[in-house]
């Protein structure tokens, strides 16, 4: 439950980011809440995104340790 709760808390720093660089999550043309949430999690595994959405090519745009796996 403890690494749950992290986890929120780093999606709402990873939503503060893709608004600081002028975009809200679910707004129209930017990513979604899941799609920021997804994302984190791909982050603190170290896990690359499989993915046919540009809510993720979005994201990349703010967070670029973020990786795509081209399957």
């Amino acid at each position: 439950m403890l690494q749950a709760r992290k986890s929120w808390k780093r999606f709402a720093g990873t939503v503060d980011t893709y608004a600081d660089a002028g975009s809200t999550p679910g707004a129209d043309g930017a990513a979604s809440p899941s799609a920021c949430l997804f994302a984190q999690i791909a982050l603190e595994h170290d896990l690359p995104l499989l993915h046919d959405d540009a809510d993720y090519e979005r994201l990349k745009t703010v967070e670029p340790r973020l990786r795509f796996d081209g399957a």
